[in-house]
């Protein structure tokens, strides 16, 4: 019998935990951070360690932090009324640090390489940065027994929209002016990393939104966001001043050329008549074009219902007839165009690793992918050698 690695076998236990009656009968999304935690752990590779696996870190924005902590009293925690904050399900942290000590003339590879689990060196260790290459929101897994394929791919696609918006707003802050601060949303839609000037070194994140063993990705860049009301002071790279041109002021209230435009438009004037005949024309046009649309939308709606009902009660669907489900949908639901952003490939397609460029989805994110197939393990190996190579910004210097 062939060995199988350990983080494999508790992978298949932690899903199987996940969709046990027994140990989840309220389908909770909690019973998914045993499975994640092995996913991250995988994702951190050799770098295990440096890469640190967190659980609800809070990211969050803080006047009084930001401005005034030489002031605050390192033995005193203050609340803070104004604090805007949230707290992903698990994030993936990066420290950097030197040796603060004037009493250590040893370089930090010389401390380490004589490390001893009887004797930490934390009081001697000031962290100069932190990174957080990923960020993970997740959601509770599908009902367990779907009656058909609509009933799945509903509740697939409303789950994980949820959680795409909710792990963006982690990454993106919308400006203080739009935020109604008597929602009880307010403290999940608030913060935003790259507003946050303990982050302001950190130029990408990936992001995950999962459901269950679900999942999708999306590389959000600083570039992308957009500064806040308060925050110009944290937009990298600075501010370059503009030089407009100078208008020139003329005392003509119009010039020759477009004189002439007028005058030749006030010839060739139309009649009432043919304006009548012209507005009647172009509604006709208009009103046949929204009927055309109206029975194309009718065609496959029918289309649509009619591939659910050639499915019958099967509750096993290929990747086929979820992305076919989807297109079909997608043509006539305004609400399914909501929530899935692209037409096609509500799955993700399944291309070589050296075909997959994790850039191209800094405007979009990824399709559907489940754990354990082949799509989703060749993307999580190109995510950590994101994290993991010597060259990588996360690693690297």
């Amino acid at each position: 019998m062939p060995s199988l690695e350990p983080i494999l076998i508790g992978t298949v236990f932690a899903i199987a935990f996940m969709l046990s009656m027994r140990f989840n009968p309220r389908r909770t999304d909690d019973t998914s951070h045993a499975l994640w935690v092995l996913v991250l752990h995988d994702l951190c590779g050799r770098h295990f360690g440096r890469l640190v696996p967190t659980p609800q870190y809070r990211i969050y924005w803080s006047v009084r932090d930001s401005l005034h902590f030489q002031d605050q009293d390192p033995d005193v925690t203050m609340p803070d009324s104004e604090i805007l904050e949230v707290i992903p399900d698990f994030a993936i942290l990066l420290f950097r640090g030197v040796l603060s000590s004037t009493t250590v003339r040893k370089t930090f590879m010389e401390v380490l390489s004589k490390f001893r689990p009887t004797s930490y060196f934390h009081n001697n260790l000031r962290v100069t940065a932190c990174f957080i290459p990923l960020l993970v929101e997740l959601k509770r897994p599908v009902s367990r027994h779907c009656s058909d394929i609509d009933q799945f791919m509903d509740g697939l696609s409303k789950l994980m929209g949820n959680a795409r918006m909710q792990v963006q707003s982690q990454v993106y802050m919308p400006s203080s002016s739009s935020v109604n601060h008597n929602s009880d949303t307010y403290s999940t839609k608030a913060e935003c990393l790259f507003s946050t000037p303990k982050f302001y070194r950190q130029s990408e994140v990936i992001v995950i939104a999962a459901v269950g063993d679900w999942w999708c990705f999306r590389v959000s860049k600083r570039s992308h966001f957009i500064v806040g009301d308060g925050f110009k002071f944290f937009n990298y790279p600075e501010e370059v001043e503009i030089e407009w041109e100078k208008e020139e002021v003329s005392d003509q209230l119009l010039a020759p050329a477009e004189t002439q435009q007028m005058q030749l438009v006030m010839k060739n004037e139309e009649s009432k008549q043919d304006r009548i005949k012209r507005l009647n024309k172009e509604r006709d046009e208009r009103a046949n074009q929204r009927q055309k649309r109206k029975e194309k939308q009718q065609e496959v709606y029918q289309e649509w219902c009619d591939f659910i009902g050639s499915l019958g009660n099967d509750t096993s669907f290929t990747v086929r007839q979820m992305n076919k489900y989807s297109r079909l949908r997608w043509n006539w639901d305004d609400e399914w165009r909501l929530r899935v952003p692209q037409q096609d490939n509500f799955i993700q397609p399944d291309l070589p690793r050296d075909r997959i460029n994790l850039h191209d989805y800094h405007d979009r994110p990824s399709g559907l992918m489940k754990l354990g197939s082949g799509r989703s393990r060749r993307h999580l190996d190109c995510i950590r050698m994101f994290l993991g190579p010597s060259d990588c910004p996360w690693l690297g210097g």
